[in-house]
């Protein structure tokens, strides 16, 4: 089965290759972020039939302390007899399917990859949901799987949003595992990331946050296009986060009618995970007591983007062979110190003193004049961690149209 190629009226992009995609494709151009919308999803189905072409890996599993078969029915063959074994597990590109009784089946996908074959760009409308439910249960038939996927219980659902930054991910990395949310622990993810984790993470966690470059994961031509994943990863979780409460009945219907819970779940975690921006005002509406989740300090920070800028613009001004690092140094001494001139002066005296090297004073003085004109452009670029982060809370928590 090929991607749909659609409207845009669904929120689903046309099929294209990931790195030939604009930046339009990806985030939207005044804002830069793409609309909050669902990633991948687990369907728990009851009512299912197995084609006899289906093909399955029958798992089996021993008991340690008797080495019998732990054996369980899993389904009826077309002529009367039974499949048995521990699971069945199918996996397909655009599924995994595995079948852990007679009546209960569980199935994981991608939405977007089934709807334009990459997961770039999330599924952000009911309309976009349902069609994409519609292309799983046609691919499930293909794979001699028929069942219906409506009104299913949903047991995991991974919400979502692209940003385009102006700072390269691995320089806010050290403000984030600054941050402090409560019943999240931060780790170390792929592709210039971090995450966040409930319990001790992985397949046990019952959420998981992972915030990642996605220019890099997905091979995309347009830079600094970053993805914070919200992954609800229990039945119980989806409930409660996305119906309000643990015994609320999430299912496959509840997302195909309407995506307004999702969106403000997402806003939630954004809000619980990143610290409030100065001055209390919440791009989302409103305003919010200051004090959010975070140890960042108000000192400016220099990124390794700004020192990279400034090293190109001393070479194209005094060649390949100026030795570019030890000019770039001077302007950054200037910029993050709060006395420049004291500091200048000092070096000055000390450069004077007999420790100093020959005409070490006017070597100084030359320095700093020539450092003093980068360092005030770059001193006006600078921003502290909060702002940084503030920044980028202020783009994940955009209401945008979908």
């Amino acid at each position: 089965m090929t991607p749909s190629h659609t409207t845009s009226g669904t929120g689903i992009v046309s099929s294209s290759s990931s790195n030939g995609r604009g930046v339009q494709d990806i985030v939207h151009p005044n804002t830069n972020v793409s609309p909050i919308g669902v990633d991948t999803v687990r369907i728990h189905v009851e009512d299912f039939d197995v084609g006899d072409a289906a093909e399955f890996t029958i798992k089996e599993q021993s008991d340690y302390s008797t080495g019998e078969t732990e054996s369980v029915p899993l389904w009826r063959k077309s002529d009367g007899t039974v499949n048995t074994g521990n699971r069945a597990i199918l996996n397909t590109s655009l599924a995994q399917v595995t079948v852990q009784s007679i009546d209960f089946m569980s199935v994981q996908s991608t939405l977007p990859k089934l709807l334009h074959g990459d997961n770039v760009r999330p599924v952000s409308t009911p309309a976009g949901i349902r069609q994409a439910l519609e292309e799983l249960e046609e691919h499930l038939s293909s794979e001699e799987i028929n069942c219906s996927l409506n009104s299913q219980p949903l047991a995991r659902v991974d919400l979502c949003r692209n940003v385009r930054t102006d700072t390269p991910l691995p320089d806010l990395e050290p403000f984030l595992k600054r941050l402090d949310a409560p019943y999240l622990q931060p780790r170390d993810n792929g592709h210039d990331g971090i995450k966040w984790v409930s319990g001790q993470g992985g397949p046990s966690s019952e959420r998981e946050i992972t915030l990642y470059n996605k220019s890099e994961e997905a091979g995309l031509s347009a830079p600094r296009i970053q993805r914070l994943e919200y992954r609800l990863q229990r039945e119980r979780t989806v409930n409660s986060k996305l119906g309000g409460h643990a015994n609320a009945d999430v299912t496959t219907e509840y997302l195909s009618q309407d995506l307004s819970s999702a969106r403000s779940a997402f806003r939630e975690i954004v809000k619980e995970l990143f610290p409030d921006p100065p001055g209390g005002s919440d791009p989302a509406g409103g305003k919010e007591p200051n004090g959010g989740g975070s140890s960042c300090g108000g000192e400016k920070q220099i990124t390794s983007s700004q020192i990279r800028q400034l090293l190109g613009k001393i070479r194209s001004e005094h060649g390949e062979n100026c030795h570019a690092l030890n000019r770039t140094i001077w302007p950054l001494l200037l910029a993050i110190h709060p006395d420049p001139d004291h500091l200048a002066d000092a070096l000055e005296r000390a450069a004077a003193s007999k420790d100093g090297p020959a005409r070490g004073k006017y070597q100084v003085r030359q320095k700093t004049r020539e450092a003093r004109r980068h360092a005030q452009v770059l001193n006006g670029q600078l921003s502290t961690a909060g702002e940084h982060l503030g920044q980028l809370r202020s783009k994940l928590l955009t209401r945008q149209a979908s």
